[in-house]
């Protein structure tokens, strides 16, 4: 695979010019609440593939009804000892009065896993799973569910590390919705497919214009940001998946900071599953049960 060229080598980090940059950005609102239930969706999580190595980071905020801090979780669900899950958009749906949940990606997640089911086949899953979820809220209110929606996706669930073959890959089911006169709102995932090139992938709040700004390392900002990155890389002797770990976390930390966007935020979490090997955190934060600043 051709490296992607750049003007400015000296300032890219060591391993981004091996992957190639996938437009995989959905946009997704803030939690709204809506007489009968309450959503939540906002997300920021970015992959990298590679036939040796899957690396997942993702920060933390949840945003309220209004778009603003609320709390923070952990979004990066580990399965087992080599796989992980995580999801984006309208992913959680509770009571808005009891607050008892109704639809939680997660939760639905980890009752349909089994080891040893391909990745592909968990998506496909959980993607039914979800969308006979969504056909229940939709006769609540379905204008409400899709109030705000740009496009026409309304979730995504990903699976990721080792498959039944043991080669590193993500699988993802994109879900989204049509207008119908017959049943009103019709729901149906695009095809699975198991990713295992090497790519770069960003899930959850379109912020291209920043990530490729990052990635490219041609603005006075971004080179002063791969300079610092690439001695960081340097000081602390990292290799392989690890570069590439750090790498993702400091694009996430940089989004952040650049876009100023209220619906992402907090601490930044990434985990690491190589060929041959198990799932580990190159950084596992409070929010995860760790320990790291």
């Amino acid at each position: 695979m051709s490296p992607i060229k750049r003007h400015s080598q000296r300032s890219a980090p060591h391993f981004f010019i091996y992957f190639v940059i996938v437009e995989a950005l959905f946009f997704v609102c803030a939690g709204r609440s809506f007489g009968n239930y309450q959503w939540f969706g906002s997300t920021y999580i970015v992959t990298a593939v590679s036939p040796d190595f899957v690396v997942v980071g993702a920060e933390s905020l949840i945003a309220d009804e209004q778009g603003k801090p609320a709390s923070y979780e952990c979004k990066i669900v580990p399965l087992n000892s080599h796989r992980l899950f995580f999801d984006t958009g309208r992913t959680i749906f509770n009571n808005d009065t009891s607050g008892q949940s109704m639809l939680n990606g997660v939760s639905l997640a980890r009752s349909i896993y089994y080891a040893a089911t391909p990745l592909a086949e968990l998506s496909e899953r959980w993607a039914s799973g979800m969308e006979a979820g969504y056909y229940t809220l939709a006769r609540i209110n379905a204008q409400t569910l899709l109030q705000g929606l740009e496009n026409d996706f309304l979730a995504d669930g990903s699976f990721a590390g080792l498959d039944t073959d043991g080669i590193p890959a993500v699988a993802s089911a994109p879900i989204r919705y049509s207008r119908s006169d017959i049943i009103g709102v019709r729901f149906s995932h695009d095809p699975i497919q198991r990713n295992t090139s090497p790519a770069i992938a960003a899930h959850g709040v379109d912020l291209t214009t920043y990530s490729r700004e990052f990635l490219m390392g041609e603005t006075p900002r971004a080179i002063g940001v791969h300079r610092a990155l690439n001695e960081e890389i340097e000081a602390r002797r990292l290799q392989g998946a690890d570069v590439i770990a750090l790498q993702l976390r400091r694009l996430i930390e940089t989004v952040i900071n650049w876009s100023n966007d209220p619906r992402i935020g907090g601490q930044v979490s990434v985990a690491v599953v190589e060929r041959g090997g198990l799932l580990r955190w190159f950084r596992q934060s409070a929010v995860c049960g760790g320990s790291d600043d």
